[in-house]
């Protein structure tokens, strides 16, 4: 669910001035939680410039949900399909 929360931050601070004004800079977004300092690091590692970022964090869930299906934490892909609807 954060990364779904942190996504959503992402866009609107490209939307909306009330969320940059709360989140003017990738540290705020830390600070509120939104974000770990590792994943922060990992972020800003991908270049910008060529590619839209906002797709990053639901990137990382995906790559749980296929760790989870490989460790047989999901019994069928249908558990997988519950948790990315909820």
């Amino acid at each position: 669910m954060r990364y779904l929360n942190l996504s959503l931050v992402l866009v609107l601070r490209s939307i909306s001035s009330a969320v940059k004004r709360r989140f003017p800079t990738m540290d705020h977004i830390v600070e509120a939680g939104f974000m770990t300092p590792l994943e922060l690091e990992m972020f800003l590692s991908v270049p910008n410039v060529e590619f839209n970022t906002y797709w990053i964090p639901c990137t990382w869930f995906i790559c749980l949900l296929k760790d989870a299906k490989k460790n047989k934490m999901l019994i069928n892909d249908m558990q997988g399909l519950k948790l990315i609807m909820e």
